[in-house]
């Protein structure tokens, strides 16, 4: 066997190592912190994540309505408060979410169609709606053109101006959009059934893939992945003690493959 051929495999091992490296799995866990809660976990009600932060949506005995900041390594990065449970503990928000209103809102949908718009860095509320059908679960990519809302087994996809385009049936509860997926690039729907399975379907409501899931949680959402290199990814909350959870950072195999730097040097001796 010649030298140069010796080379040539060298080079194509690395580079496929680089390549493997680099990919993660979808429905694998990237990352998780402790957050620590005043009250007890069943009143915390969801997850949030910006281009900066990651936000855990809670309350207390007083009926206060608040944020819990995060950096996405878990460095805790102070409160906003909401003021006041908008409907009381009687009525309590399905989940945040992207909020059509763009960066620096958050929305939250309650039951009986109501979505509620806050901003991320006033606390302040911006927006109360209710629209029909009366919804209580509700997910939007950032900057897209369709607002989705879950109602029983059925999702309704509708326009930024609320006129229904179409609608499917789906398994679980609606938890996060994202125009990310597994390398497609499109409008994916994710959704979830007793905590154990997450369902991908198409805009249209084709079912696209299904994954397992380790920890289940209600509410979910999608946002910057953390490093920035995994693409989007998927976020939730869990419950697991009389006095904190945890926050999960899961894989929806958007990572970017970057060769290492060392590479580029190993290519060049090589040539």
């Amino acid at each position: 066997m010649g030298k140069e051929y010796v080379k040539l495999i060298t080079v194509g091992a690395a580079l496929a190592v680089a390549a493997n490296v680099a990919y993660g799995e979808v429905g694998s866990v990237i990352s998780s912190f402790r957050v620590n809660v005043y009250y007890p976990p069943e009143m915390t009600t969801g997850v949030y994540r910006d281009a900066a932060y990651v936000y855990i949506v809670t309350y207390d005995y007083g009926e206060n309505f608040y944020l819990i900041r995060y950096t996405p390594d878990g460095t805790k990065a102070g409160t906003i408060g909401l003021g006041y449970l908008p409907f009381g503990p009687a009525l309590l928000p399905y989940g945040a979410d992207h909020s059509v209103s763009g960066a620096g809102y958050v929305s939250f949908s309650f039951d009986d169609g109501y979505l509620l718009t806050y901003s991320t860095s006033t606390g302040s509320l911006v927006e109360s709606i209710q629209r029909e059908p009366y919804f209580d679960q509700y997910a939007f990519i950032p900057g897209g053109r369709s607002i989705y809302v879950g109602l029983g087994s059925v999702v309704y996809r509708m326009t930024r101006a609320w006129s229904v385009v179409n609608s499917f049936p789906f398994q679980g509860f609606l938890g996060a959009a994202t125009e990310d997926f597994n390398g497609g690039h499109g409008q994916y729907i994710i959704t979830e059934r007793y905590g154990t399975t997450a369902y991908v379907y198409a805009g249209t409501g084709s079912l696209v893939s299904t994954f397992s899931t380790i920890h289940s949680g209600k509410d979910t959402v999608c946002g910057p992945g953390y490093p920035a290199s995994y693409g989007t990814t998927y976020w939730r909350f869990i419950n697991t003690a009389s006095d904190y959870g945890w926050c999960y950072q899961i894989d929806l195999g958007g990572a970017t493959a970057v060769a290492p730097a060392s590479l580029g040097k190993v290519k060049a001796l090589f040539r």
